[in-house]
C-alpha cells in the first residue's frame, strides 16, 4: 500500500512539472564561456540575444534585444524571454580585450519551456601594424605585394588576401585586429629594380598589444 501511495505521488508530481512546462511561454539559453586557449572560465562576459520578429505580418531586416545578462564568476549565465514567432535569433558575446562572438541560432532548436545549452569560447584580443618601406634603389615599376597566410579568425579581423603596393616610393602601412598570443604567418613577394624575392616568415603577437611589422627593401 506504501509503495502505490509513493507511486502515485511520483506520477502526480511528474505530471505536474509537465503542466508546468505546458504553461511555461518562456524561452531558456544557458551555458557558459571559457578562454580559447586554457579553456578557464571566464566571467562578466556580456551576453546579448538579438531577435529579427513579424513585423505587420512579414520578418522585419532588423533586429531588436531579446534579452541580456552577464557570466557569473564561474562563467556560466542563463537567459530568459518571452515566447515570439522568430525568422532569426543571434547571440552576441562581449568583453573588453577580447573579441566578439556572433553566434546565429536556429529558431527550430527552441521550444516553449525547453532549456537549450550553448557554450562559447572567447578570443583574446591583439593587433598587428604593418609598414611595407622600400629605403633602397627604387623605381616606378617596383611591385611589392604581402599576405597573411593562416589569418583564418572567426570575425571581421585580419584576413588572407594579397595586398598590393607599386611605385618608387612605397611607404605604406596597415593594421589590422587578430587573435593574442599567436604566431601570425606571412609572405611578401618583391619584385624591384635590383632584385626579386620572396620572404616567408612569422611574427609572434603578444595579447592585448600592438605588434609593429616593419618590412624594409
Amino acid at each position: 500500500m506504501k509503495m502505490r501511495l509513493i507511486s502515485l505521488l511520483v506520477v502526480m508530481a511528474l505530471s505536474s512539472l509537465e503542466a508546468c512546462r505546458k504553461n511555461d511561454n518562456n524561452f531558456y539559453l544557458q551555458g557558459g564561456i571559457y578562454h580559447a586557449d586554457d579553456e578557464i572560465a571566464m566571467p562578466d562576459v556580456r551576453l546579448t540575444v538579438y531577435k529579427q520578429v513579424l513585423q505587420n505580418g512579414i520578418f522585419g531586416s532588423s533586429y531588436s534585444i531579446a534579452t541580456s545578462t552577464t557570466t557569473n564568476s564561474n562563467g556560466l549565465y542563463n537567459l530568459t524571454w518571452e515566447r515570439e514567432n522568430f525568422a532569426e535569433l543571434k547571440l552576441i558575446a562581449e568583453r573588453n580585450q577580447y573579441v566578439t562572438r556572433e553566434i546565429i541560432m536556429d529558431p527550430d532548436d527552441f521550444a516553449p519551456g525547453e532549456i537549450v545549452l550553448k557554450n562559447l569560447e572567447m578570443y583574446t584580443e591583439a593587433f598587428i601594424s604593418v609598414r611595407i618601406l622600400n629605403t633602397g634603389v627604387s623605381s616606378a615599376t617596383d611591385r611589392c605585394l604581402f599576405t597573411f597566410l593562416n589569418a583564418n579568425f572567426d570575425c571581421a579581423c585580419c584576413s588572407n588576401g594579397w595586398r598590393e603596393f607599386q611605385g618608387a616610393d612605397i611607404d605604406s602601412t596597415f593594421s589590422c585586429r587578430i587573435y593574442g598570443n599567436r604566431w601570425l604567418k606571412y609572405q611578401r613577394n618583391l619584385g624591384a629594380a635590383e632584385v626579386d624575392s620572396v620572404l616567408v616568415d612569422s611574427i609572434w603577437c603578444p595579447a592585448f598589444q600592438t605588434t609593429d611589422l616593419v618590412l624594409e627593401h
